[in-house]
């Protein structure tokens, strides 16, 4: 399951009502919440109960299904880290592989203390256009970025990123070649 800011709550206690959630067709949300979070909530419930008909009350469509999957596909979250490790203590992690992901986002997931101690982070073959997400991570040494989707275009400035993370001493980056 993937995040979003002030949703967990919602969208967790909905996944925990239906395990997978392939038996749950009409879910009503019981938190109340702000006009952007409800849109987040409402979205990220459709993303991840993919077979939902009705949410709320309200008949679930094909332009909101479309929506939710540009916003939260490949997107790296934190609750998607915590499922993929069987963890949340993410301020021990000093290595990271997230390669082969078809990760598009690092979002912000990078740029909160949690993982303050990460030394190594490998993010080959994946679809990432944008790292600028990674400029925090101040103890980073290795990064692996082969294979993905930086080019001169992109939001790539290697020289940003090692002026803001001086212990940084290996970026490895291989920009796939466009089709």
């Amino acid at each position: 399951a993937g995040g979003v800011g002030g949703v967990n709550g919602g969208a967790g206690s909905l996944m925990g009502m239906g395990g997978n959630g392939s038996g749950l067709s009409t879910p009503n949300s019981a938190n109340s919440m702000t006009a952007a979070s409800a849109d987040d909530y409402r979205l990220y419930v459709i993303f991840h109960l993919r077979k939902l008909k009705v949410l709320d009350g309200l008949t679930v469509t094909a332009p909101e299904q479309a929506t939710a999957k540009n916003r939260f596909a490949g997107r790296l979250t934190l609750d998607f880290l915590e499922e993929r490790l069987e963890h949340r203590m993410f301020h021990r992690i000093r290595e990271l592989d997230c390669s082969g992901l078809k990760l598009r986002d690092v979002g912000t997931v990078f740029l909160g203390e949690e993982f303050q101690n990460l030394v190594e982070l490998c993010l080959d073959q994946n679809h990432l256009t944008d790292v600028s997400g990674l400029a925090l991570l101040n103890r980073l040494q290795v990064l692996k970025l082969n294979q993905n989707r930086l080019g001169e275009e992109a939001c790539w400035n290697p020289m940003r990123l090692l002026e803001r993370n001086p212990h940084l001493f290996r970026i490895r980056q291989q920009a796939a070649i466009a089709a």
